[in-house]
C-alpha cells in the first residue's frame, strides 16, 4: 500500500506533536511535584517557627535560683558555772590554839649564814625554802577582769530554754583568744511573760578587743554577735 506525500506529511506533524505533549506534560508533572515539595518545606518551617515561638510565650524564661550557702548549724552548748568561775586561791586555815605543832622544829632552827656568790634562790632551797611556784602559761591564764562601767561585751543571743544557752555555752569553751579562753556569761531576763536567758561574751577592756572575739566566734562556730559598749 502507497501512503501519499501529503499523508506522511500529517502523521509525522501528529507524532511531533504528541511528542511536544508529552513533553510539556512531564514538564507541568515534574514542576507540580517540585512546587508541592517546595509548598511542604515551607510549611515545614513555618509550623516549626510557630512551635518555637509558642514555646517560648507559654514558658517565661526563669533564671534558675542559686540555692543559699551553706552555713554552720547553730548548736548551743552549755558549760557548768564550776568552770567558768575564776579560780580562788585556797583558804589558809590556821590553828585554834594559834600555833601548829609542825612548825616548832622549824621555828627553833637558825636558817645557815648567806654565801657570798650564791643567789637568793640557790640559798633559800639550802635552807629548806621551796622555790616559788611557775608562773602560769598563757593558755591558763583568763581574760583580765574589767570593770562593768567601762566594760565591752559581745551578746550572742537570748533564748527561750536554759538548755539552749547552756549548750551554746559548751561550744564556747573550744574558742579561744589568744591562747585565752573566752569569758562567757549567762543571764536570765524577763521580756514581757517570758523569761530569756541571754548569753554574752566578755567584759572587754577595748571595742576592738570585743569585736576579735565576736569575729572569731562566727569564724569558728558560726554564731555572729554584737558588740555592746559600756552601760549596756
Amino acid at each position: 500500500m502507497k501512503i501519499s506525500p501529503n499523508r506522511e506529511q500529517f502523521m509525522l506533524v501528529m507524532i511531533m506533536n504528541g511528542l511536544i505533549l508529552f513533553i510539556v506534560a512531564a514538564l507541568s508533572l515534574e514542576s507540580l511535584l517540585s512546587s508541592r515539595d517546595q509548598a511542604a518545606r515551607v510549611e515545614r518551617q513555618v509550623a516549626v517557627r510557630e512551635a518555637k515561638e509558642f514555646k517560648e510565650r507559654t514558658e517565661p524564661n526563669e533564671t534558675p535560683e542559686t540555692p543559699p550557702p551553706a552555713t554552720t548549724p547553730k548548736v548551743d552548748v552549755r558549760i557548768p558555772e564550776e568552770l567558768t568561775r575564776p579560780a580562788h586561791s585556797p583558804a589558809v586555815v590556821k590553828p585554834h590554839d594559834g600555833t601548829d605543832p609542825r612548825n616548832e622544829p622549824a621555828r627553833n632552827h637558825k636558817p645557815p649564814a648567806p654565801i657570798p656568790g650564791l643567789s637568793a634562790l640557790t640559798q633559800a632551797a639550802g635552807a629548806g625554802t621551796p622555790p616559788p611556784p611557775p608562773r602560769p602559761t598563757t593558755e591558763e591564764t583568763p581574760e583580765k577582769t574589767v570593770p562593768s562601767e567601762t566594760a565591752y561585751t559581745v551578746q550572742l543571743g537570748a533564748f527561750s530554754s536554759e538548755e539552749k544557752a547552756n549548750t551554746l555555752i559548751s561550744k564556747l569553751a573550744t574558742v579561744k583568744l589568744e591562747g585565752r579562753p573566752l569569758p562567757v556569761s549567762q543571764q536570765p531576763i524577763k521580756v514581757g511573760n517570758k523569761v530569756m536567758y541571754r548569753v554574752r561574751l566578755g567584759p572587754f577592756a577595748s571595742s576592738a578587743r570585743a569585736k576579735q572575739a565576736a569575729g572569731l566566734v562566727g569564724k569558728q562556730i558560726g554564731v555572729e554577735g554584737s558588740v555592746l559598749g559600756p552601760g549596756h
